[in-house]
């Protein structure tokens, strides 16, 4: 058997979809024939030809399984059914620096939609951050001060686990900095100790020197934006609510980074004033 074999056997839309069909639960002829609204007999043609290169099999209960190898290779097209579905957004956009085993699981996010509003991209972040339940995992060079308050008041009321990886650049700009006094009521040093301590910081901030992706994930949805030639683009995104699939994916390329960032010691985020200890 040769790989043109395989691709030319799927290059046929309905064998394809017969192959997912029967990927996602083993089928009858007659299921499949009502699914695809095609005549008897043109299933079996189908089916004969993907059983033919070891595709499918046929039980004695008279319904069609995908075989081992059929598994394989339905998720590995996955992937290229990402790269064909997101094509212009990946011409414009970088995934190399995205280890190749998390990479080649992209088809995971098959299903996920492109946004391409950059207000309401970020309005759909703070969102995402008020719907959190159980945990907030983000990756980020930006700071929404807008969001601080909404963290406060979860943090307070509820148990959520939140981590972060911040970009070095940002985490001068935390450090170094009146802002913050505007957005978080209370005065310093005290409301960062209180703050600090419900975070669990520095346990659950880590950096980076060199951010190419920005994402929020809670245990229901997330959001990713991925970098161009100017830097990380907030203009279009990724984005998917209550799809497992897609949890699965950016929280395993969540954990990539925080196990090969660095942690941090308190001092380093003590908040100073204009530079000044």
């Amino acid at each position: 058997m040769k790989i043109n074999d395989i691709f030319f056997e799927l290059a046929n839309e309905f064998r394809y979809k017969l192959l997912k069909e029967i990927f996602n639960k083993p089928c009858r002829n007659s299921y499949l024939s009502k699914k695809l609204n095609l005549p008897g007999s043109e299933i079996t043609r189908h089916l004969k030809r993907l059983a033919k290169y070891n595709l499918i099999i046929k039980k004695t209960d008279n319904k069609y399984y995908i075989t081992k190898f059929g598994t394989l290779i339905v998720n590995d097209l996955k992937y290229f059914e990402f790269l064909t579905k997101f094509d212009n957004f990946l011409n414009t956009h970088n995934i190399e620096f995205i280890p190749q085993h998390i990479k080649m699981e992209m088809g995971k996010i098959l299903n996920a939609k492109l946004l391409i509003n950059t207000m309401e991209n970020i309005e759909l972040w703070s969102q995402i951050i008020k719907g959190a339940k159980n945990y907030i995992w983000a990756i980020t060079d930006q700071l929404q001060y807008s969001i601080i308050p909404i963290i406060q008041q979860k943090i307070t009321t509820q148990k959520l686990e939140i981590k972060s990886i911040l970009g070095s650049n940002l985490l001068k700009k935390l450090v170094y900095t009146d802002e913050w006094e505007i957005y978080i009521k209370g005065p310093k040093p005290q409301i960062f100790q209180e703050l600090y301590k419900l975070l669990k910081i520095p346990d659950n901030i880590r950096k980076i020197n060199k951010i190419e992706l920005s994402l929020i994930i809670t245990e229901s949805e997330g959001i990713i934006f991925f970098s161009n030639n100017k830097g990380i683009d907030y203009s279009e995104c990724i984005y998917s609510k209550n799809d497992s699939d897609f949890i699965e994916w950016t929280t395993d390329l969540f954990k990539y980074f925080w196990d090969t960032a660095d942690k941090m010691s308190i001092d380093e985020i003590l908040p100073k004033n204009n530079g000044k200890n």
